[in-house]
């Protein structure tokens, strides 16, 4: 740990040096200039009673204070220096870290403190003045990146305090120190504040009773009760300890400050051979946010300079102090992973971290633009932003940022001139933004520090808008670059016919961020889909697939984009698509949602529009089928994916379900469970969940915690507390974390190469897992213990040798030859932490189970026979509760997973109207034909029937049209079907055949009266029709076939070209 010095090894001399003196020479005093807190019973304080080896009763805390990465509720403040966590410690002997008795400890001073004797005394209290967290926040900020400024502190302080034992001069040596704590619920820090030290060392430690030093001195630290991790401070439990008042790790002397909330202690120390560390260890695609590096020694006259290895931005830090540097993200178009760069000296790129991009999409804009409708070129336009992310300091300015992509190089530029009111709030879109297509408004620092970045907060990313003819432009333009490229195909993608389906099948879908329930609160929220209140987007299996949209109105059915210009379509890119020139969220903004709102919304043009829906075809839900479930919950019961039931309760690592290759791995950690006492019971429950697309993903971990209910790993680093507060995307996968009440933790994860979707229920006694699969290609490929997946439920209990087992086997035959076959091997685990495997543990079968039914369990469980032999076994009431809550979940969810009936589109006969009712059984749809024109066929009414097709065949309007007076006194009616004005040709041949055969008199021109008869023949059945007809080379051989040798021809439609085709009609 580093001093107030710029180097850990003079640091070290200097302790060396200490010590030698505090040997040789009697200490008068070591006073610090140090300024505490205010303290005492005038400020509020509440005293300890003077007691030794005293301390204060149970504290309990208005807010959770997290410590070692769990969450605290109570606290005790002991006389002997030292606090801890839900239990007390009256140890006056300072022990050495870790603690045998797993007790979390933070101790300041921890000594054979006397109050009783020698006088002083011990004062704390729980406060939330403005002043005193303003106060400390800002002394944070200094050396930590804090995201939130404190909202609670607990100050203890022990004012001159003597040691036990203490004799003649001892008497009159006395130790002042100040204990903080700080914590905005998310981040808390420990200040470790030293105004005098005159003793170390208690008289029953072996201290001196005249001097209070020597023997076993105090220990300054944390500890915590996980028995492993701790901190010891750099001389305690030495005869240096008492230096503390002139050291320090931020640069002022009897100041100490640590970040605790974490798995590890932050500590502010720097070295030339450590690597860098940053916080936030996230950042926004847009940037503008700042973070804080830690690692080297910093020195003020250097420049310090950071690059994104991916994108070769390079951008400047500023020295804050030794010990730290502030660094501001430029944009950076890119997601999930990349390599942050530091060269603090001016010579080499020699230290690097990882640094985690969130898309656009999954940000909430912090400047809010007002009445998005008048966002058009020449309007005055309003908006409002939150300026606590902003430098308070700093003057602050608006600016209008363009985006464009060139030569694969996407960026924003500055918009100019821009003329914006005094207050910064209002100002008029200029023409010169029509040289972008989309833009987004910045409030930064006005003067940044000379070539860094500027601190910034953005607005959500919005289309520029003009007018419907300039909107029939953009929509050409796209359509032009778009015909450059490889048609999209719609025909393997499907949606779920209504809205809970979607909602349902996360391993498929996910939220559209410009239509979600999520955002209902911002004003963008659907604007650009009207008439939808829920889109979700198709996750994309690889770079290279197909993406689609669905989109839901008010009642949950799925739009048809042939029916509203708010239905979903197929889309070249979604909001994630990265790589072979796709950039995340603006190559969707651009290609994909900027078209459809030029062509069918701002230009007003129905034949855009069609363009547009030509281009990105419907997705239906024809196709659709359900995703499947399968679940793990409690003790634990499980059911496969093909709905076998059953009980297992193994003790280690499982493979809960991977495919045959064992590239798509989840597994389970199973633990003991306990009663409510914490005794071990005859049981297990799942503590752990790990999964991996092997070469394709990272690998995650969820665990249980007992404070934080729950703790994700990626690759083994834990990522907690730098979720976004949506979804957060990493290599191949993404998770989802939401705190569903008090005490648990729902978690989702996606593995998206294979669609495969794991939810879990996470509380700090156990996790209940939900598996989804929607991808066809894993039915019959996949193994474990869900099964193989095949569709048969009496063929999944195979072990991994491959030995069938029948389904009617007792649950302890499913232990030993089905279960345990599947444990994992220590060595082969996807955990990051390896625990020893119990191969002696013989749970309580619950076929077999003779337990005693406990009190309560009928009221609590009612019918549910699961929840009844948790309780009955584990004695947990918890336990029992969440398997019943789950397992209803679990029904509710297989109930909304059956298939949906829906009656497929039906479209509006040309030169007619259409309406409809819906497509589910039962809906009506009426056809009638516009002024002009009459129908053919069909019928006026179809009904959707209960098979999902529907009654009858849709009706053609055709116009009366009199051919030239020819000798024919039939009227010829000719018609079309579709937008594309195909013929009923078969219609038309017999008619001029007919007509043909019916000869009047013939003319001179005529064939002989005894020409043979001509037999007719059908060409093609309706539903065989070529389309476009008369383009299509097997009608016209057909047509020639049926010309030749009788030369006989037909009346000429009016839509076929006059100069074409003679040789078949007149």
């Amino acid at each position: 740990m580093c001093s107030n010095v710029r180097s850990c090894h003079w640091y070290s001399i200097g302790i060396l040096l200490v010590t030698f003196a505090l040997t040789c020479c009697p200490v008068s005093s070591h006073v610090s200039l140090v300024e505490l807190y205010p303290s005492g019973e005038l400020n509020g304080d509440t005293a300890n009673k003077q007691d030794d080896d005293g301390g204060s009763d149970k504290i309990f805390l208005t807010v959770n204070f997290p410590f070692y990465g769990q969450d605290y509720t109570s606290l005790y403040v002991n006389n002997n220096g030292l606090l801890t966590f839900e239990k007390e410690k009256k140890s006056y002997k300072p022990e050495k870290f870790p603690l045998n008795d797993n007790t979390s400890v933070i101790a300041i001073f921890w000594a054979d403190i006397d109050t009783q004797r020698e006088g002083g005394n011990v004062t704390y209290r729980q406060t939330t003045d403005p002043l005193l967290l303003t106060r400390a926040t800002e002394e944070v900020r200094k050396y930590f990146f804090l995201r939130k400024e404190f909202t609670w502190m607990l100050i203890a302080t022990w004012f001159e305090v003597g040691f036990y034992g203490a004799s003649n001069t001892g008497e009159l040596r006395k130790n002042t120190f100040q204990l903080v704590l700080a914590t905005n619920e998310e981040e808390s820090f420990a200040f470790y504040l030293y105004k005098k030290l005159q003793w170390t060392t208690g008289s029953n430690s072996r201290g001196n009773s005249s001097t209070g030093l020597g023997g076993n001195p105090a220990q300054v630290g944390f500890n915590s009760e996980d028995g492993v991790s701790y901190l010891s401070v750099d001389g305690a439990q030495t005869d240096a300890v008492i230096n503390l008042t002139r050291t320090s790790n931020v640069d002022v002397p009897g100041t100490w400050i640590f970040g605790v909330s974490g798995t590890e202690i932050r500590d502010v120390q720097c070295s030339h051979d450590v690597q860098i560390q940053i916080v936030p260890t996230n950042g926004n695609m847009l940037g503008g946010e700042e973070f804080r590096v830690t690692g080297p020694c910093f020195q003020s006259d250097y420049n310090v300079t950071a690059r994104i290895v991916q994108t070769n931005s390079t951008f400047q830090c500023a020295v804050i102090n030794f010990l730290s540097a502030k660094c501001v993200l430029p944009p950076i178009f890119k997601t999930g992973e990349v390599t942050l760069e530091l060269n603090p000296y001016g010579i080499s790129w020699n230290y690097s971290t990882v640094l985690q991009i969130n898309n656009v999409a999954s940000m909430a804009p912090k400047v809010v633009r007002k009445q998005i409708n008048q966002w058009i070129i020449g309007n005055k336009v309003k908006v409002d932003w939150n300026s606590t992310s902003l430098p308070s300091s700093q003057q602050l300015t608006v600016e209008l940022m363009g985006y464009q992509y060139n030569n694969g190089d996407p960026n924003f530029t500055a918009v100019k001139p821009l003329d914006i009111d005094e207050t910064l709030d209002s100002f008029i879109l200029p023409a010169s933004l029509t040289s972008f297509q989309a833009a987004a408004v910045r409030v930064r620092e006005k003067y940044p520090a000379p070539g860094s970045v500027p601190v910034a907060v953005w607005s959500d990313v919005f289309p520029v808008r003009v007018g419907a003819n300039w909107s029939s432009l953009m929509c050409a333009t796209w359509n032009a670059t778009d015909n450059l490229l490889p048609s999209i195909s719609s025909s393997n993608l499907s949606c779920p016919c209504i809205a809970r389906q979607a909602l349902r099948d996360t391993g498929r879908f996910t939220f559209d961020p410009f239509c979600s329930s999520d955002n209902s609160n911002r004003s963008t929220n659907c604007v650009y889909k009207p008439g939808a209140v829920q889109c979700f987007l198709r996750i994309q299996k690889s770079e290279s697939s197909t993406g689609a949209s669905c989109c839901y109105d008010e009642s949950g059915d799925l739009i048809d984009i042939r029916d509203s210009n708010g239905g979903g379509s197929s889309l070249r890119y979604t909001i994630r698509s990265q790589g072979h020139d796709a950039v995340p969220f603006f190559s969707f903004f651009e290609e994909e949602l900027l078209s459809s709102l030029h062509c069918c919304q701002y230009s007003n043009a129905v034949d855009m529009c069609q363009l547009f829906k030509e281009k990105r075809p419907p997705v239906t839900c024809d196709q659709y089928d359900p995703p499947t479930a399968a679940q793990a919950v409690g003790d634990p019961h499980l059911t496969t994916l093909d709905g076998q039931d059953f009980t297992f309760n193994g003790l280690g690592d499982f493979i809960l379900v991977e495919d045959d290759a064992s590239s798509v791995v989840v597994e389970v950690r199973t633990a003991q469970a306990q009663d409510t006492e914490g005794h071990y019971q005859n049981a297990s429950i799942f503590s752990g969940v790990a999964m991996t697309t092997k070469g394709v993903s990272d690998v995650i971990e969820v665990h249980r915690d007992t404070n934080t209910v729950s703790q994700i790993l990626v690759n083994g680093l834990v990522v907690t507390n730098d979720l976004s507060t949506s979804v957060t995307q990493f290599k191949g996968l993404s998770v989802q974390k939401i705190r569903t009440d008090a005490n648990t933790d729902t978690i989702l994860v996606v593995l998206e190469s294979s669609g495969l979707a794991v939810s879990m229920d996470v509380t700090s006694d156990l996790i209940n897992v939900l598996v989804m699969v929607g991808d066809d290609a894993m039915k019959g490929h996949l193994r474990g213990l869900l099964g193989n997946y095949n569709g048969n439920p009496n063929d999944d209990f195979i072990s991994r040798t491959g030995v069938h087992l029948s389904s009617d086997i007792d649950m302890e035959q499913i232990h030993f030859e089905f279960g345990l076959t599947w444990e994992v091997p220590e060595n082969k685990t996807l955990f990051s932490n390896v625990i020893p495997q119990t191969s002696d543990f013989v749970p309580t079968f619950s076929d077999t189970n003779t337990l005693p039914v406990r009190n309560g369990t009928e009221e609590m469980c009612g019918d549910n026979v699961q929840c009844k032999f948790d309780f009955q076994v584990t004695g947990n009431e918890a336990i029992a509760r969440s398997t019943a809550n789950f397992i209803d979940k679990f029904n509710v969810l297989k109930k909304d997973l059956v298939k949906v009936i829906r009656c497929p589109f039906l479209d509006t006969p040309e030169n007619g109207r259409r309406n409809i009712t819906g497509y589910f059984p039962g809906a009506d749809a009426t056809f009638e034909c516009l002024s002009g024109f009459v129908s053919v066929g069909g019928d006026h009414r179809q009904t959707c029937k209960e098979d999902g097709t529907w009654s009858g065949t849709t009706i053609a309007c055709v116009q009366p049209v009199r051919p030239d007076d020819r000798g024919y006194s039939q009227e010829i009616i000719l018609y079309t079907l579709g937008s594309s004005g195909i013929v009923v040709i078969i219609t038309v041949i017999v008619i001029g055949i007919i007509c043909q055969c019916r000869r009047r008199k013939p003319k001179e021109a005529d064939v002989e009266e005894d020409a043979p008869r001509v037999d007719l023949h059908v060409l093609l059945s309706p539903s065989d029709i070529p389309r476009p007809i008369f383009e299509n080379e097997e009608f016209l051989k057909m047509l020639g076939q049926l010309n030749s040798g009788d030369g006989f021809k037909i009346p000429r439609p009016s839509y076929v070209d006059p100069q074409l085709f003679d040789e078949y009609f007149f």
